[in-house]
């Protein structure tokens, strides 16, 4: 197994995966994020197979909730795994990965949001170095209820 940056060859590999993980996006949408400079896209992929098994998204372009503090935070905006690499360690890889990537360019603080009551996602997270820092309607869910905030403090 090992990880790399998305590539623009890749949109349609992600979008199989986004899909498999219950996220509802096109190709499209997924070429525009490996194209936007603000987005960060790394992919997990399971030697020799060169097909995505994995990737997480990170990006900087949207303001964190009042319950993140640092002066330069990242958001990890999305982890999608085939299902069958569930609990085999990609998402802690993906997730180191985005932790060192997020260090090595200045970030402070990497956060997220997660749906209430997705425990086995908030368990993970905290194995991962993530704590909660609060709610928050996040962009992206119609205003219609608050997500759980978590956020990883990078750094001394």
């Amino acid at each position: 197994m090992h990880v790399r940056r998305g590539e623009p060859r890749d949109a349609a590999a992600l979008h199989a995966v986004a899909a498999a993980g219950g996220l509802e996006t096109t190709v499209e949408a997924i070429a525009r994020d490996l194209a936007d400079a603000s987005v960060v896209l790394f992919v997990a992929v399971a030697d020799p197979d060169p097909e995505p098994v994995g990737f997480v998204a990170l990006r900087a372009s949207l303001a964190p909730p009042a319950c993140v503090r640092g002066r330069a935070p990242l958001q990890l905006w999305r982890l999608y795994l085939r299902p069958e690499f569930h609990g085999k360690g990609v998402a802690r890889l993906l997730t180191g990965r985005a932790l060192v990537h997020a260090s090595a360019h200045g970030h402070d603080v990497v956060w997220l949001g997660t749906a209430p009551g997705n425990d086995r996602a908030v368990g993970f997270y905290r194995k991962c170095g993530f704590s909660v820092a609060g709610m928050a309607v996040l962009p992206g869910h119609g205003g219609g209820h608050a997500d759980v905030v978590m956020a990883c403090l990078l750094g001394s």
